[in-house]
């Protein structure tokens, strides 16, 4: 029997944006392993970038759905 590997069908975006001044305590305590492990039982993931990276990820999401809403024919109402 082979099963084949689970994959994410949907994954949310969200973004905790801060000025690039961000005091470095608060920088570290997105760091800290706890604040991870507590992103994590809420079900998210700390996953830090740079602007230009999440502008780049935003793009590619808002493309990937653009393509997803065009080939299902949906309208807004």
């Amino acid at each position: 029997m082979t099963i084949a590997p689970r994959r994410r069908l949907l994954q949310s975006t969200g973004a905790l944006l801060a000025a690039a001044a961000l005091p470095h305590g608060a920088r570290a305590a997105l760091g800290d392993s706890e604040v991870k492990q507590r992103l994590l039982e809420a079900g998210a993931e700390a996953a830090p970038s740079r602007p230009d990276q999440f502008g780049v990820q935003l793009r590619a999401e808002i493309d990937k759905w653009a393509r997803v809403i065009q080939a299902a024919g949906i309208q807004a109402e």
